[in-house]
């Protein structure tokens, strides 16, 4: 549906925090990180061919593929943090000349 309204990215996170904080009259600036890429193609329906006759656990590998898990969440945030960190130096060096 975000995809066909035209979206490239959906945040998950960052969206309450921003309201709560605008509400009390802070002023904001976010950083959001594109650390994987969501499923597009829509989910395997149970009489599909390619699942018939899979046990529990192949049925699990499939459904699963190309999904990103915690772990690769974590390392590709890991592989931004350095160029993060120079982001906000930047930022705030420029802020406060």
């Amino acid at each position: 549906m975000l995809r066909q309204f035209g979206a490239d990215v959906v945040g998950m996170s960052t969206v309450p925090e921003i309201i709560v904080a605008r509400h009390s009259k802070i002023r904001i600036l976010a950083f959001s990180l594109v650390t994987n890429m969501a499923v597009l193609e829509p989910s395997v329906r149970g009489d599909d061919q390619r699942v018939q006759g899979m046990n529990a656990e192949q049925l699990k590998e499939f459904l699963s593929s190309g999904r990103a898990s915690h772990v690769d969440v974590l390392k590709e945030g890991g592989r931004a943090a350095a160029d993060m960190q120079e982001l906000v130096k930047d930022i705030l060096e420029h802020l406060f000349d």
